[in-house]
């Protein structure tokens, strides 16, 4: 059976605009640079069931090498992005920053090492489906160690999800989100490595009723996630929900969760007048 990939089509005819310099000297050492700035036209892309439309990105891009060692930079800024789904979904980024690095060093004349590593910043990302709504700044991080690298099966590279300042809510519910902070790692066909993050939330809420926080460390081991977190509770004090999961798996995925209440004595609170 044969699988159909989904096109990518860019709509309209957009135009970038840039400057080119390149400089060799006699030994054979080179630097070069292409930059542009953003321009005011629109960026169509339909991909499968969503649509992108954004402003045409800036970029500079630099490069330098010898027979030695070949380095490029690249910084690409793309404002205005806006992804719609024919569900209805939305994502809406006032600007989306690439900051990256890839250095190629020669150790013999049959064996080189690549490495490098990037940020991408989508600081007030919006998010919309049906009746949730959410913001947030998020940032992802990679880092790839100096390895051998033939192609992209061989790449092996590391990092973190870090989310920042973000805030939902699920209108129909009427649940809120305050405040949520977490850093999840993730990690591309690296085997026997662990690495860990966190995730806390505060201000869950039902009709502006505080319910309590959630606090919980997550470790990333091979391609499993473990979570290992705790629900306190407001209006109960001293209740504590124990929550524990996992999720992904090497040969094939698999996720559990498991919930536990904490045998911490429970204290009830009232006040009133006859």
């Amino acid at each position: 059976m044969v699988s159909a990939h989904k096109p990518i089509i860019i709509k309209g005819n957009p135009e970038l605009h840039g400057d080119f310099s390149v400089d060799i000297t006699s030994s054979g050492a080179w630097q070069a640079k292409v930059q542009s700035s953003a321009g005011k036209e629109n960026l169509r892309i339909s991909y499968g069931q969503y649509n992108l439309k954004a402003k045409l990105p800036s970029f500079n891009i630099q490069g330098d090498g010898s027979a030695d060692a070949t380095q490029m930079q690249i910084s690409l800024s793309i404002p205005d992005v806006h992804v719609t789904g024919k569900d209805a979904s939305e994502i809406i980024l006032p600007k989306a920053d690439l900051q990256a690095t890839f250095i190629q060093e020669k150790k013999s004349p049959q064996a080189s090492l690549s490495s490098g590593n990037f940020i991408l910043s989508l600081p007030d990302a919006k998010v919309k489906r049906d009746a949730l709504t959410g913001s947030a700044d998020v940032t992802l991080t990679g880092k790839i160690e100096p390895q051998p690298l033939q192609d992209i099966k061989s790449l092996q590279i590391s990092g973190e999800l870090a989310v920042d300042n973000a805030k939902a809510e699920e209108q129909e519910s009427l649940v809120t989100i305050d405040s949520l902070e977490g850093r999840v790692p993730w990690q591309w066909f690296l085997a026997d490595r662990e690495t860990a993050g966190r995730i806390n939330i505060t201000g869950i809420k039902w009709k502006n009723k505080d319910l309590g926080s959630f606090e919980s460390t997550v470790r990333l081991k091979n391609r499993t996630y473990l979570l290992d977190g705790r629900f306190t509770h407001s209006f109960l004090n001293g209740l504590v929900t124990n929550v524990t999961g996992q999720a992904g798996g090497d040969a094939e995925y698999q996720a559990s969760l498991a919930i536990q209440m904490d045998p911490t004595p429970i204290q009830f609170t009232a006040s009133g007048q006859n």
